[in-house]
């Protein structure tokens, strides 16, 4: 009798571990099945990130090329005006031309009237700050002491302009495009090892 109640006891037993070890291995299931969906989120999280950083940077390199062709058609219209100024004065200097004086002149007038492109260059000003404010929240807020001038002249070089192309946007020398960045580079506290573009570019 008593060797049939150890037996039963050693069943009951038995069963109780059987029973525990089934109950970890629920739990250890249900905490591997949570970890694999929490594991599906991150997964489809960070894939709605990159994508999301994806169309972002599209955006801003078709921003950057659009400011960059508006510039560079400045650029243009700056050039054609100034050959057909050099022109007129080529032709003003014969006399045997037929053209009148007057005529040449007063198209001259307009020519020079023209060749600041003010307006073309507000619409260039204006483009770029709607375009770039968080660029410009980040200069600002970095390089609070910096001119108007120097924020357009950094706005040029972030679209990666020659001096001489920045030259003719802002109706200066290519000379005194290069005394700017100069002078930019030491307001900004720019080591020489780096370039300027390259911290522009970042911010």
């Amino acid at each position: 009798l008593i060797i049939v109640l150890l037996l039963i006891i050693a069943y009951q037993f038995f069963i109780i571990l059987k029973l525990k070890e089934k109950d970890k291995m629920e739990v250890h299931k249900k905490s591997l099945n949570r970890y694999d969906a929490q594991q599906l989120q991150l997964e489809n999280e960070l894939k709605s990130i990159q994508e999301s950083n994806k169309k972002l940077e599209k955006e801003i390199d078709e921003k950057e090329k659009e400011q960059k062709k508006i510039a560079l058609s400045i650029i243009r219209k700056n050039e054609i005006l100034s050959k057909l100024k050099a022109e007129i004065e080529r032709i003003k200097s014969k006399p045997e031309d037929t053209l009148k004086y007057s005529d040449l002149n007063t198209l001259k007038v307009l020519i020079l009237d023209n060749l600041n492109l003010e307006k073309e260059r507000k619409s260039l000003d204006r483009y770029i700050k709607e375009l770039n404010e968080s660029f410009f929240h980040n200069l600002e807020k970095k390089y609070p002491n910096l001119t108007e001038t120097e924020k357009k002249l950094c706005s040029l070089l972030r679209l990666k302009l020659t001096s001489k192309e920045i030259a003719s946007i802002m109706n200066i020398t290519p000379k005194s495009v290069e005394v700017s960045r100069y002078r930019l580079r030491k307001k900004m506290k720019i080591d020489k090892q780096e370039k300027l573009t390259k911290v522009i570019r970042k911010l």
